[in-house]
């Protein structure tokens, strides 16, 4: 039954609307950190943008 569920997930688009959605975030996010000064936690929070984008299941 869960894989009929992720089967219909997927199909009806959701997924990727949700993931379309989290990069547009993420762009911001990436976007907003250009205020800040280039330092390890600066680039620290870029490499989570990055991951969060890139990942794979």
């Amino acid at each position: 039954e869960v894989d009929r569920l992720v089967r219909d997930l997927r199909a009806s688009g959701a997924v990727e609307a949700a993931r379309t959605e989290a990069r547009t975030f993420l762009q911001q996010a990436s976007d907003s950190l250009a205020a800040f000064p280039d330092n390890v936690y600066r680039r620290s929070m870029q490499g989570l943008c990055d991951f969060v984008v890139q990942r794979t299941y």
